[in-house]
């Protein structure tokens, strides 16, 4: 018997370092979530300017140019990226020193698309150095000059 009382007074020491040794080790917390950081949307923009005489049925210019004549209409195709239905482009006209030949605003269709603005004159333009700039929802998005000459 003095070997079963040996072996149990041996177990009951050596139980509470059995049972640290025997128990699992805590999971090591889960890794914290790398969220790669948000992607800018892409902002609305005006990206190209093309002035010309005439447009084709996408509201494109056919022949782009930078000078034009007397009796020319002008017109303007305003391409644009990531715009929303309620996007407003507005085109002002002016004249040398800065007089407003005529203003225009217009809803943008499509994205990307392409909007048309033009300027028609009765009577002769007067000759000299004209500018078209292009806001987008109120703000400046563009400019393109041009000569009217004789």
């Amino acid at each position: 018997m003095k070997t079963t009382r040996t072996l149990y007074a041996l177990a009951l020491l050596a139980a509470p370092l059995l049972g640290t040794a025997c128990k699992k080790a805590a999971p090591p917390p889960p890794p914290a979530e790398t969220m790669a950081p948000p992607t800018p949307s892409a902002q609305p923009a005006v990206t190209k300017i093309e002035l010309g005489s005439s447009v084709g049925a996408d509201k494109r210019v056919l022949a782009p140019r930078s000078t034009f004549g007397v009796r020319d209409s002008i017109i303007a195709s305003v391409y644009t990226e990531n715009t929303a239905p309620n996007t407003v482009l507005t085109a002002k006209w002016t004249f040398q020193t800065g007089q407003t030949v005529d203003s225009t605003s217009q809803a943008v269709a499509a994205s990307p698309g392409v909007t048309e603005f033009h300027i028609v004159k009765k009577t002769a333009w007067p000759a000299g150095r004209y500018k078209v700039e292009i806001s987008l929802n109120g703000a400046p998005a563009g400019a393109q000059e041009f000569d009217v000459a004789k």
